[in-house]
């Protein structure tokens, strides 16, 4: 990822956007909100048509990039994208390996 790094999302509760282990970073679980603000709500329902929630999955997707890409150093990229979901536990984690 190059150029200006997009704003952090702003957190809610007791967590960080994201965490580094080594080459690996960990984000928590990200949600449409933009400046704090949850924009959208309500169940995603097998039948609903994918546009209708393609603009708060892109921002849900954005603020979890943008907690990913705060935990890189100079010249790091992100390399790729992991999503990894424990069965027994609704959280979802999402892996991002880096290159060095």
């Amino acid at each position: 990822m190059s150029g200006e790094r997009p704003a952090l999302p702003v957190v809610q509760g007791l967590c960080r956007p994201a965490t580094r282990a080594g080459g690996l970073i960990f984000t928590a679980g990200m949600t449409p909100r933009r400046e704090g603000v949850l924009l959208f709500t309500g169940p995603v329902l097998v039948a609903d048509p994918p546009e209708r929630w393609r603009d708060a999955v892109e921002l849900a997707i954005a603020n979890a990039l943008a907690a990913a890409a705060s935990q890189l150093d100079e010249g790091e990229r992100i390399a790729a994208i992991l999503h990894t979901c424990r069965s027994s536990s609704p959280l979802r984690q999402v892996s991002l390996p880096i290159l060095d």
